[in-house]
């Protein structure tokens, strides 16, 4: 099956805003610097949760990548930009995310003075040297339908945009469909990714397998721009959607990395 790519996107930084990107890295794990980075607590050695810490979406990020060097940029609002390398080959200690154990190397930067000061506690960031954060699938995907569907259902006078909507939702691919919620019928098929018009030319001819639906929590309730509750998604979603066995309602899927 052949599909149209209109966004791609991720955040380097766990918790930060989704935004859309101009460069695509894809391994067998995912974009490459997808969810690198995180926020720790020194007191508890926890990596910081989004839906506990939603202002965690108004901090913005660039990243530079050029073989040689890669680079994060945070932008931090009402506390500056602060540019940090990655910690490739840094000793690095454990931490705790939903229970699991992460291997994480902590930054001895400026950064972190910013970053305990916007979210009012004490915090520092970290990279993670050998994969992503969080990895239950190597892509997540939506389809267009299934977006103006919800965006409908949401708001029938003032319907959110799809862009919002992708933003919230956090999927790393929207596809070109026209049937609501037909990547539900997907699992097991192979997928050959089209980039469309201003996308990343990496994910032309990538080839996915597609998988389960992904369960959501609150965080889709929080503008993707400001972290400010707005919307009552979870609910709504709960309300007519499939549930995994983790009882979380599902909108869209995860894919897999066959080959490029």
């Amino acid at each position: 099956m052949h599909l149209t790519v209109t966004h791609f996107g991720y955040s380097p930084l766990k918790g930060a805003r989704h935004q859309a990107r101009t460069i695509a890295e894809i391994t067998a794990s995912g974009p490459t610097f997808n969810r690198r980075w995180a926020l720790v607590s020194p007191a508890d050695r926890t990596v910081l949760r989004t839906v506990a810490n939603p202002s965690l979406m108004g901090i913005t990020t660039d990243l530079i990548n050029d073989g040689d060097r890669t680079e994060l940029t945070l932008h931090i609002p009402g506390a500056g930009s602060y540019t940090v390398p990655a910690l490739t080959n840094a000793a690095t200690s454990t931490f705790t995310s939903w229970g699991a154990e992460k291997q994480l190397a902590v930054y001895n930067h400026r950064v972190n003075d910013a970053l305990s000061t916007y979210l009012c506690k004490p915090v520092a960031l970290a990279f993670a040297p050998r994969q992503n954060l969080v990895y239950a699938g190597a892509l997540s995907l939506v389809g267009s339908a299934t977006l103006d569907d919800i965006a409908a259902r949401l708001n029938p006078e003032n319907p959110p945009t799809a862009d919002e909507l992708a933003a919230r939702l956090r999927c790393n691919l929207v596809v070109e469909t026209s049937t609501p919620y037909i990547e539900d019928r997907w699992q097991g098929t192979t997928l050959t990714l089209q980039s469309g018009r201003g996308l990343p030319t990496e994910l032309h001819g990538l080839q996915l397998v597609a998988g389960e639906g992904i369960g959501r929590c609150a965080v889709i309730d929080y503008r993707p721009d400001t972290g400010q509750r707005t919307a009552k998604f979870l609910k709504l979603l709960a309300s007519y959607r499939p549930r995994n066995q983790r009882g979380e309602p599902t909108a869209g899927v995860y894919a897999s990395l066959i080959s490029a």
